[in-house]
């Protein structure tokens, strides 16, 4: 047995105190008390026991981390972007090769040609993995309407970055809602007081109608959404 000291201020002790000591007598030492209380030792079989554990947890440590650095190195990873050009192999069509490693990463797209950057279906694959891919498309495509409305078909994150021309075009905003209803959430507040799209956008993703206008809202909600 071995034993501990606990001091305890006289202050801050209630005026009637009842101590169990298993070990030990309490003494009065001017504004404290003292209390020698006994601790159980461990035994060998159990700090043992606490070795094993201690050097398994620390050798399985280890191991996950020296895993994780082997991973990202023989990957070539920074981060959690891999970084890496798309296969140097002549005798594969660049669009075959580009729209292979894309589909492993998108950001593989900033190594490609202009041509491949004029490329919709190259362009398309890239933005369907991230709306940041839409940067890198060259400005005929960025004003071709047909690829815009794709591109907010498989991603509507690519609203925001139209021009406001383009945001305010209501026909075109029409039939991106058709596609995508959740467009709606990066346009002007306007577009939730026009029935016809908020309509639209209601009808391909119906949570849309929380981006409709109060006054819009409480007409819409008994038709779409009858108790």
């Amino acid at each position: 047995m071995s034993a501990s000291i606990q001091i305890i201020q006289y202050n801050d002790l209630p005026k009637q105190v009842h101590f169990e000591i298993e070990n030990g007598p309490i003494e009065h030492l001017g504004r404290y008390y003292w209390v020698m209380t006994a601790t159980k030792e461990f035994t060998k079989f159990q700090c043992l026991i606490k070795l094993i554990t201690f050097i398994t947890l620390t050798i399985f440590t280890l191991g996950s981390a020296m895993y994780f650095v082997t991973y990202l190195w023989h990957e070539g990873r920074v981060g959690n972007v891999k970084i890496k050009k798309y296969v140097d192999d002549e005798s594969i069509p660049e669009k075959k090769r580009l729209l292979a490693e894309i589909k492993d990463d998108w950001i593989n797209i900033i190594y490609a040609s202009k041509e491949m950057h004029r490329d919709k279906d190259v362009m398309l694959a890239a933005i369907k993995k991230c709306q940041g891919a839409f940067e890198w498309a060259e400005e005929e495509l960025k004003t071709d309407k047909e690829f815009l409305l794709l591109a907010i078909q498989i991603n509507d994150l690519v609203m925001p970055m139209l021009t406001d021309d383009q945001q305010n075009d209501r026909e075109f905003v029409l039939k991106a809602v058709k596609l995508n209803g959740l467009a709606i959430r990066f346009l002007d507040k306007k577009y939730g007081n026009d029935r016809e799209i908020m309509e639209e956008a209601i009808k391909q993703n119906s949570v849309t109608i929380i981006y409709a206008s109060d006054e819009l809202q409480n007409e819409l909600y008994p038709i779409y959404f009858p108790e």
